[in-house]
């Protein structure tokens, strides 16, 4: 499973500013620029769209204003203002590549709000592409999230292509190894199997497809520092222990940057279901997880069944209900 990717911000990031400097004068306009991008950079969303617009107070909003917006937008799951946004950037973005990574956030946000209206889906298809022609090509990130729109609107054969020309651009990474996994899976790729990899837990136990298979796995992508992962924490406890003997598992893939204060947290929370670090974001990049906490559920073949970002009830009562009905149709088939 995965989702369609931001490029990159291409600005150059400075040393976080205050709003007022030493001699007590209000931050100019690039001063408010430069602020807004570092805060992008540590992804305080919110902080960044409210610097973005103190700094279009001062002057005529520019790319940088509009483009930095879009993806906190988008990052915040505001995919109409995200779009409409983008569409801003695009319209006073003075060079080829500005407008080509603006039609990747459009992209984007098209997509992220209209997953399951095929007219927003074939208009994410088309800022992609003129995404990759604005740019001459020179952004692969657009090859890839064209490519994945593609194989949701069933053009297999054009969504190979795109991927191919990823992996020949972008050999390495974990958006290589996605593209990878469509290339030689298709078939398996087209019905959402798990994609293929390896990782050892924070006890030391190895994890992969083969040797999960058979049993429906939830996989818990999740930080120490994210408050509804944590909320969430009491519910996977009470799942696993409750579905302990049968043909299920949670895996929990934290993405924080201490290990230690990862474990020292697993530990105070007697959290004893499989634990993975995803230090560098890897697993994470592989399955497309943009947002936290997200939950992927994999049945006893393989085949990814359920997806849902956030916690709440109601996401809750679907993850339980979703869970249950994949062990009975494990169960059904002897696993």
């Amino acid at each position: 499973m995965m989702t369609i990717r931001t490029t990159v911000l291409l600005f150059v990031l400075s040393f976080l500013a205050s709003p007022l400097l030493a001699d007590d004068r209000p931050m100019t306009y690039r001063e408010l620029l430069d602020l807004a991008e570092q805060q992008l950079k540590a992804q305080l969303w919110e902080d960044a769209i409210d610097t973005y617009q103190d700094a279009a107070k001062l002057d005529k909003p520019t790319f940088a204003c509009f483009y930095g917006m879009a993806v906190a937008q988008n990052s915040l799951k505001r995919y109409e203002e995200g779009a409409e946004t983008s569409r801003q950037a695009m319209a006073v973005a003075e060079e080829p590549f500005a407008r080509a990574i603006a039609a990747n956030q459009l992209g984007v946000g098209l997509y992220a709000e209209g997953k399951a209206n095929i007219i927003q889906t074939e208009e994410a298809a088309q800022a992609f592409e003129q995404a990759i022609e604005e740019s001459g090509d020179q952004l692969p990130i657009a090859r890839f999230n064209l490519a994945f729109v593609l194989f949701k609107l069933k053009y297999v054969d054009r969504a190979l292509e795109n991927f191919q020309k990823y992996v020949d651009a972008v050999p390495e990474g974990p958006n290589a190894d996605t593209a990878r996994f469509y290339l030689n899976n298709p078939r398996r790729a087209a019905a959402g199997t798990m994609p293929n990899f390896e990782v050892t837990t924070l006890t030391g136990e190895t994890l992969s497809p083969a040797l999960l298979q058979g049993k429906v796995v939830l996989l818990d992508f999740w930080g120490t520092w994210c408050a509804p992962c944590i909320e969430a924490i009491p519910h996977l406890k009470r799942l696993s222990k409750k579905m302990k003997k049968d043909p299920f598992v949670v895996v929990s893939i934290a993405n924080d940057r201490d290990v230690e204060v990862l474990k020292k947290f697993i530990e105070q929370k007697k959290m004893d279901w499989p634990q993975v670090w995803d230090e560098h974001r890897e697993i994470g990049g592989q399955f497309g997880i943009r947002s936290y906490p997200t939950y992927v559920l994999f049945d006893h073949e393989g085949v990814a069944t359920y997806q849902k970002s956030g916690w709440s009830s109601s996401v809750e009562i679907d993850v339980s209900r979703e869970v249950a009905k994949a062990i009975r149709r494990a169960k059904k088939n002897g696993s």
